[in-house]
């Protein structure tokens, strides 16, 4: 959305891309639907689910956060960075979220 707000992307061209997804997946709302799911394609459409709300700003850290806090390894497979990587969009969305709410309070 963020990209869109700034015109640097337009909603037609994510319409076009989603033809690029196997069918079955574009109708997942939830990560958890995924679960057990071992085909990259789907590891990283859970992945992108869990950052949905996330800021620009975030998602460019997201991959140093995985490696750095998860990882912690030299070389790991993929599915094992996407799950990483699925834990810290999910930590980050939670620290927001407890900003957002202290905020709140201290505005209150």
């Amino acid at each position: 959305q963020e990209l869109m707000w700034v015109s640097i992307i337009n909603p037609p061209v994510l319409l076009k891309a989603a033809h690029l997804l196997p069918q079955e997946l574009l109708s997942v709302q939830s990560p958890d639907q995924l679960r057990g799911n071992h085909d990259p394609t789907a590891l990283l459409y859970a992945c992108a689910l869990q950052c949905e709300t996330l800021s620009g700003r975030t998602l460019r850290k997201l991959p140093f956060l995985a490696h750095a806090i998860k990882v912690q390894q030299k070389s790991v497979s993929f599915a094992t960075y996407c799950d990483a990587l699925a834990k810290v969009a999910v930590q980050e969305r939670q620290a927001r979220t407890k900003g957002g709410l202290e905020q709140q309070k201290a505005h209150a």
